[in-house]
Order: structure tokens, then C-alpha cells, then sequence
């Protein structure tokens, strides 16, 4: 039966290219696109909201994304909400510091709506922070200490340390804003060591990484 009805469509298509068929029909044809749409970003992910959709024909909306640069790029589906009851939806796949382009295109198992498009942009990312000394405490530990950072969205700091001339690897996240300092035990005599330090904020955002320093133990 599906396939008889979308040949039907498929026919009634093609005499809309030819200008034949009836206004009526063509809105009768036609899907309710949501309506005030509206988007909350944040520096990894982007909020959608928007209100009820009353229309029975449709089934679902389909979430198309471009990233804006200096022209537009092809939009590709990144979601889909597959209850017309819905009224969110969260893209955790977005940059900080980055525009987006947006459209938001209801369904059913035949056509697609117009759809309603939105730009975005993200924030950018969080600061590094603005001080970090690391101290032996002679061959067993070293001690780190930075500043807090002044965003008050900042919840916790990632510590990452190479040894000699490893690549960097976390070592530990410090949970806390006012948390300012972190001890690392796991060392050996007659080493170097290098640390840098990263904010977290409370939505998952890391913000630039902290100047470098380095320790030599005896």
C-alpha cells in the first residue's frame, strides 16, 4: 500500500514541476515546519527548543548542519527526532569559536517539510590560565601551583605531564574552582618533567592550555 501511495506522490510531484496541480492540493501535500525555534549555545554543544508540533502527518524532524566559513558548506544530517511530540534537541558534535548553520526539516515516510533554518555561533573557548610554577620536593614529589582561573564557570583543572620528550598525557583531574594546587608522587629521582594545566568548565569546555614549565629532580 506504501508503495502505491508514494508512486501516487511521486506522480502528483511531477505534474507540481509542470505547474498542474491545484494549489489545494499542493498544501495539503505540505508538512508544518516547527515553529519558534530557538538555541542556547554553549562552547561544545548547542540546545535546541522549540514548540509543539500539531500536525498528525508528521513523524518526525530531521536536524541538517553546515559549519559557516567563508562560504556555505553542504548541509548533512546530524539528528533526528523521531517523536513529533518532542520539543529539544542537544548537538554535542559543535566547537567552540565556531558558526554553524542550521535547518530543521519535519517528515514523514514521503516527504520533507521546507524547513526552518537558524545560525549559531559558539563561544570560544576558555583562557588558559595565567600562572603555573612547579617546585621539587626533593626526589620524591613535585608540587604544582597555578592561580585560579577567573572564569567562575571553571569546575575542575586537568594536569598533564611528559617525561623528558614524551608526548603529554593527563595525570590527574584537580575537582574544584578555588582548587589551586595538585602534588605528583609518581616520579623517579634524576628525571625531567614537564607540566602544563587545563580549566574545565562545568559543561565539559577546556579552555586553552597553561604555559609550560619543567622540573629536574636530583
Amino acid at each position: 500500500m506504501k508503495k502505491l501511495i508514494l508512486l501516487f506522490l511521486i506522480a502528483i510531484l511531477a505534474l507540481s514541476n509542470t505547474g498542474c496541480v491545484p494549489k489545494n492540493l499542493e498544501a495539503e501535500m505540505a508538512l508544518t515546519d516547527i515553529s519558534q525555534l530557538i538555541a542556547i549555545p554553549k562552547r561544545n554543544e548547542i540546545g535546541f527548543e522549540w514548540q509543539p508540533i500539531e500536525d498528525t502527518n508528521v513523524e518526525g524532524i530531521y536536524v541538517y548542519r553546515a559549519e559557516v566559513s567563508e562560504y556555505y558548506r553542504e548541509l548533512k544530517i546530524v539528528g533526528t527526532v523521531d517523536n513529533r511530540f518532542a520539543t529539544h534537541f542537544v548537538d554535542k558534535r559543535v566547537m567552540p569559536d565556531h558558526a554553524y548553520r542550521y535547518v530543521f526539516k519535519t517528515f514523514n515516510d514521503y516527504i520533507e517539510s521546507q524547513g526552518v533554518e537558524i545560525s549559531i555561533a559558539t563561544p570560544k573557548a576558555l583562557d588558559g590560565i595565567s600562572f603555573l610554577s612547579a617546585y621539587p620536593m626533593g626526589s620524591e614529589a613535585v608540587k604544582l601551583l597555578w592561580r585560579p582561573h577567573l572564569d567562575q564557570s571553571v569546575a575542575s583543572y586537568i594536569v598533564e605531564r611528559s617525561e623528558e620528550r614524551e608526548d603529554f598525557e593527563p595525570i590527574m583531574e584537580v575537582q574544584g574552582h578555588l582548587m589551586s594546587e595538585y602534588i605528583d608522587t609518581d616520579v623517579s629521582p634524576k628525571r625531567i618533567y614537564n607540566y602544563r594545566v587545563f580549566a574545565k568548565s562545568y559543561d565539559g569546555g577546556i579552555s586553552e592550555p597553561s604555559v609550560t614549565t619543567q622540573v629536574i629532580l636530583k
